[in-house]
């Protein structure tokens, strides 16, 4: 699977160096109240029954958003892990990611001034390799400058919306 995957990935590096318009792609989620704090979310061909837990009200039928916000950093950066590994010629036994969001549920409801998001995100990677220290500090370099979720937390990114009554 090493090979495929690093064939691959080689061949989109060299497709989108050469029209780097190739490169731009749309992801989307349609998102449906179903009741409650039900939501389903639609992400491609994939459903995912979001709530939020039963001391929130919800009735803890899918992950929080702010878990999938969690999950989404690890496993955008577990799944990075693999790439850069596979194109770099390294041997990966395990990749584990282990994230924190730290809240205060207050900026919610508009108290004193607290955010509303995320006031800390801590992340904890475990990869069990018999690579080199060196070949590994390479590979870490590599994930964490081109991460796109861990980029999207880090930096302001433009968010627009509108709102439609029907």
């Amino acid at each position: 699977m090493a090979k495929d995957l690093k064939k691959t990935l080689e061949t989109m590096m060299r497709v989108f160096g050469k029209k780097p318009q190739e490169a731009t792609t749309v992801y989307t989620a349609e998102c449906e109240w179903k009741g409650n704090l039900l939501i389903e979310a639609k992400m491609g061909e994939f459903i995912q029954k979001i709530d939020e837990p039963e001391y929130m009200c919800g009735t803890n039928l899918g992950p929080s958003p702010l878990d999938i916000q969690m999950a989404a950093l690890g496993s955008c950066q577990e799944i990075m892990y693999v790439a850069f590994a596979a194109v770099m010629g390294i041997q990966l036994d395990e990749v584990k990611v282990k994230v924190d969001g730290e809240i205060d549920l207050r900026g919610m409801f508009g108290m004193d001034g607290v955010s509303a998001g995320f006031q800390k995100i801590h992340y904890v990677t475990t990869i069990k390799s018999p690579e080199s220290k060196e070949k590994l500090d390479q590979l870490v370099k590599a994930v964490e400058a081109n991460c796109p979720v861990m980029d999207s937390l880090k930096r302001p990114v433009e968010v627009t919306g509108e709102v439609k009554f029907s």
